[in-house]
């Protein structure tokens, strides 16, 4: 009668292994699929008479924690998320809205800007904006800057 005792807990013992390992295994597999919140997006393409440049932004959350990566032409770029980068974000859209239409450039810069669930298109035929450059130097000055270091080391 003891041995049945035996195997009877053997069995229970390995079956409560079995399934503290299934957990575990289902806990990280959960843990690690965490797919980062899409905060925004801005799509750039300026195209003009002395060259162009193509950048693509995309600011995320994940587990509370903002980032930001910038492709622009071939080159990545990436950077933690703060409040002033965030008002810069923010001030760029702004100007961006409020741009005039009416003006003309041999420079044409391209927007496509998605934000949570608003999605616009934005052309800019003038030349004294530059608000792309001034947004993607707010955030990302100090990457830029180590780049251009490493190159000149």
């Amino acid at each position: 009668m003891l041995s049945v005792y035996k195997t009877l807990f053997k069995l229970k013992f390995l079956k409560a292994i079995l399934l503290f390992i299934i957990a575990i295994n289902f806990i990280s597999c959960n843990l690690d699929n965490k797919k980062p919140e899409i905060i925004a997006t801005v799509n750039y393409k300026s195209i003009g008479c002395f060259g162009g440049e193509t950048g693509s932004l995309k600011i995320t959350s994940t587990d509370g924690k903002m980032s930001a990566v910038l492709m622009l032409n071939k080159t990545r770029y990436s950077t933690t998320v703060d409040s002033n980068k965030i008002q810069a974000l923010n001030k760029f859209i702004k100007e961006l809205k409020m741009l005039d239409h009416n003006t003309a450039c041999t420079t044409k810069d391209f927007y496509s800007v998605k934000i949570r669930n608003e999605k616009f298109e934005i052309q800019d035929f003038g030349c004294s904006w530059n608000g792309f450059d001034t947004l993607k130097y707010a955030l990302f000055h100090r990457e830029m800057e180590q780049r251009l270091n490493s190159y000149n080391n």
